[in-house]
């Protein structure tokens, strides 16, 4: 089951990893809310010198717990374990992979989408 999400809060792209999910009533209005661990922002240095290409983020567990609305989800993603060379030993540091899958997804082709000849 995946559980990173990358969500929007504020105007600012975040990414965190969902714990559970509730819903409440507030001011009459129902929603479905989230209790998320953030992740921290990506390493500024590390994602300049990948020309946005590599996000690598530090973990902090329940340090960093927040509660999101469900519609601020933008996607889910998938966040993998690493060792960058800045860290110190006691840091849980993950990189981002969006679209987790996707690229795989068809490469043994679509039998339904074969040309037929009559």
């Amino acid at each position: 089951m995946s559980r990173n999400v990358k969500y929007r809060v504020n105007g600012r792209l975040r990414f965190g990893e969902v714990y559970f999910y509730f819903r409440c009533r507030s001011q009459g209005r129902e929603m479905v809310l989230a209790v998320i661990s953030m992740y921290s922002e990506p390493n500024p240095d590390l994602l300049a010198e990948s020309h946005g290409t590599f996000a690598s983020c530090q973990y902090f567990g329940d340090n960093a717990l927040v509660v999101v609305d469900v519609l601020c989800f933008e996607s889910v993603v998938a966040m993998v374990p690493h060792d960058p060379p800045h860290s110190i030993d006691s840091e849980l540091h993950f990189f981002l992979v969006e679209r987790p899958g996707l690229d795989t997804a068809n490469l043994g082709g679509n039998p339904s989408q074969e040309s037929v000849t009559t």
